[in-house]
């Protein structure tokens, strides 16, 4: 898999990349600034650093072209035009976990620019407006009657890899980027397989290999990468396209099988959240949205039962996973 390193290429896009005013201060900016981490320990990853170089000018190009605002530099961002976008989005009926994300890159911006404290939380310009963290449907394939082996069939005859890459995802949890970079070889350990490459904020962690349908995936996918390559740091995704490219085939060829909200009623996503809810069952909890009450007999066994699954899932706090299974009821 070609990863692109060229820390210039991420640092603007290329629509932006020849025009002057506010464009060329916010390029020189994100070129100061943009490759740290929020919070200032270590370096972001390209992609990221993209994302973020694509949502600011997003967010300029929103406050010069369409509300027409006359910001020369982006140093100059006032409150008024923080409130102005937040408007501009709500009447576009933007969603509040869309809003939260910009406010959170406006957030970081207004500190490469000394003014921190300058964003406010969304409900100070969107009073009303809150972001539900619990999820509130289940969108996992089991709940929306989905016949998981019908439908890897059907993705494995459009594209083998990306066929593997959604066995990871059903049977270990992993993100799609994980699953994409997945190195069979190199990865299992045994007792467990360890998830490095692709992993969100690059933190690594391990999922244990507990039961038959994880050790004949696993073996799966190792037995395809040695046929087919014959060394150790193979991974199970196009080996003659860029990240970018992998990451767009996948979601290309689930959309294609009917594997979205509008269609399905879920994604590939689904998946990973059917694991955790399996995940906390094995554990004595019931999801809220399967009927549940998210917890376990003691309060001791519940927390364990959310600690030990968050850190499957690659994520540092327990409450994340009401986003997974809902939010716990009070006992």
């Amino acid at each position: 898999m070609k990863v692109k390193k060229d820390q210039t290429m991420y640092s603007l896009p290329t629509h932006a990349a020849n025009h002057g005013g506010w464009q060329s201060r916010l390029k020189i900016l994100l070129a100061e600034n943009n490759h740290q981490k929020s919070n200032g320990r270590g370096n972001l990853s390209y992609q990221s650093q993209s994302d973020r170089s694509d949502r600011l000018f997003r967010i300029f190009n929103t406050l010069t072209k369409v509300l027409k605002f006359g910001i020369e530099d982006p140093a100059n961002l006032k409150p008024k035009h923080i409130q102005a976008i937040i408007e501009f989005w709500v009447e576009k009926k933007l969603s509040a976990a869309t809003i939260e994300n910009y406010l959170t890159i406006l957030r970081l911006f207004c500190k490469w620019i000394n003014k921190r404290g300058m964003v406010k939380s969304l409900s100070d310009y969107a009073p009303g407006m809150k972001r539900t963290y619990a999820a509130q449907v289940d969108r996992s394939p089991q709940f929306n009657g989905a016949d998981f082996w019908r439908l890897w069939d059907e993705v494995s005859q459009k594209d083998g890899n990306v066929g593997r890459q959604l066995l990871l995802v059903m049977a270990f949890g992993a993100r799609r980027k994980e699953a994409v970079m997945f190195m069979p070889l190199i990865h299992d350990k045994g007792l467990y397989v360890e998830l490095v490459s692709g992993t969100k904020n690059g933190k690594a962690r391990t999922v244990p290999i507990d039961s038959e349908l994880k050790r004949e995936v696993l073996c799966k996918l190792k037995k395809y990468v040695s046929e087919k390559y014959g060394y150790g740091k193979a991974h199970i995704g196009h080996p003659e396209k860029t990240l970018a490219q992998n990451l767009k085939r996948y979601s290309y060829i689930l959309g294609a099988c009917g594997l979205t909200k509008d269609d399905l009623g879920f994604t590939g996503h689904g998946f990973r959240q059917e694991y955790m809810i399996e995940q906390l069952a094995k554990r004595g909890v019931v999801a809220t949205i399967r009927g549940g009450s998210g917890q376990a007999m003691t309060k001791l066994e519940t927390e364990v039962a959310y600690l030990q699954v968050s850190d499957q899932a690659g994520h540092s706090r327990t409450s994340v996973m009401t986003a997974y299974a809902g939010a716990r009821r009070k006992t």
